[in-house]
């Protein structure tokens, strides 16, 4: 495979006749060529493709040094297209603006797979996007590690639509505002993971922050490591989840603060009323620490499918200013779960109480099954809702609960 490169090494925001070169040589290549930008200095933006013309090859961005406004695996400009896979590593230096693995304009897509790699030393002052205003045809991967810091959220895409697979990966490294699997109104038409093993990170969302945000496949969220103040929620925030949802926490910790009443939550469904789940449900808590509780079903956002909720080891709950949380409850208030409600504890310790209902002024249109197999459960066992505002709640189908 031939391979191309340009090297940035002054401040400028224009292309010189090497890179021209370059990017030339690298288009007539076609598919069989991989372009290479390796940025050692500042400048404004740094582009994968040219401004003028649409671009066939691979590209490949590291960032190591210096100060850049926007970096795009795509286009800066509009209705530049680039075929190929593309590439960016945030490796050092800082970006001020944006880090998008796709096209930054509208129309600037890209056909192929996009990869975003913040790691080692690299300083990022605002969001990070698998895919902005251009669509992709492709699978978007996030990857955070090392010693990265990003100021703001990380979604897998922004208004575009993804025609593939999303995920976000946290090794290390620190985010200090939400990781979105989703879009922030942008539609991903295949599944979407977001998996945590190390790190500091904030909110966790497995679908679409705003309500024209569209998860057409499947979501999974698994965190197995690293520290949060936030929640970890499996759905999105607004917007509408066509799939299964599955929540594995499997350790870790999460603590809660007065910022976000959620926060120190494992949540599997959605959060707003629009933020709807058409599929099933499933949180499993296996290990690890949380200072709040667990919810299965969408705080204010109707599941349509079966909520599915497991207990198999770690400790559940915490006092945090006079409020003593540490509950199981099958969803939030006001909402609707569609199927069934399955609640199993095998192992751990809860310090608070299951709730087979929710929180309050719920709708279960089908049965409720509580089984007690084993583990501490410092509370009660309740079929029915804890209790929300004179909110009635309506149970459907029968209530079984089983001690064994």
């Amino acid at each position: 495979m031939a391979e191309y490169y340009v090297v940035i090494n002054g401040n400028t925001t224009s292309y010189d006749e090497d890179r021209v070169a370059a990017i030339n040589a690298a288009n007539q290549a076609g598919s069989a060529a991989t372009l290479y930008i390796d940025v050692f200095e500042s400048a404004e933006y740094v582009a994968a493709a040219f401004e003028t013309f649409n671009c066939t090859y691979n590209a490949v961005i590291n960032l190591y040094e210096g100060t850049v406004g926007i970096v795009t695996g795509g286009s800066y400009a509009a209705n530049i297209t680039l075929t190929g896979n593309t590439e960016v590593n945030i490796l050092g230096g800082r970006v001020e603006t944006r880090v998008v693995g796709g096209g930054w304009a509208a129309g600037g897509d890209v056909t192929g797979n996009v990869t975003v790699n913040i790691g080692d030393e690299a300083f990022v002052d605002n969001r990070v996007y698998g895919g902005y205003a251009g669509n992709v045809t492709g699978n978007v991967a996030i990857n955070i590690s090392g010693n990265a810091y990003i100021r703001s959220e990380v979604f897998g895409c922004n208004a575009g639509t993804v025609t593939g697979n999303t995920a976000i990966t946290m090794t290390g490294g620190s985010c200090a505002n939400w990781l979105i699997g989703g879009g922030n109104k942008g539609t991903v038409t295949g599944d979407t993971t977001v998996t945590v093993s190390g790190g500091y990170f904030y909110d966790v969302f497995g679908g679409a922050v705003n309500a024209a945000g569209v998860t057409k496949g499947d979501i999974t969220v698994t965190i197995s490591g690293g520290v949060s103040n936030g929640v970890v929620m499996g759905a999105g925030y607004g917007g509408v989840v066509e799939g299964d949802v599955t929540v594995n926490f499997n350790g870790g910790t999460l603590t809660h603060s007065s910022a976000f009443h959620l926060n120190g939550w494992v949540v599997g469904g959605g959060y707003k009323a629009t933020a709807k789940t058409l599929g099933n449900v499933t949180v499993n808590f296996n290990d690890g620490f949380i200072e709040g509780s667990i919810q299965g079903g969408g705080y204010v956002g109707a599941v349509e499918g079966d909520v599915n909720i497991s207990l198999n080891g770690g400790f559940v709950g915490a006092t945090v200013d006079d409020i003593t949380y540490g509950n199981i409850l099958a969803a939030g208030v006001i909402t609707t779960i569609g199927g069934e409600v399955i609640i199993d504890v095998w192992g751990g310790t809860m310090i608070g109480s299951i709730y087979g209902a929710g929180e309050g002024g719920n709708t279960i249109e089908g049965n409720i099954n509580i089984g007690v197999h084993g583990g501490v459960i410092e509370g009660s066992v309740y079929g029915g809702a804890l209790g929300y505002s004179n909110q009635a709640t309506t149970i459907k189908g029968d209530v079984v609960i089983s001690l064994s």
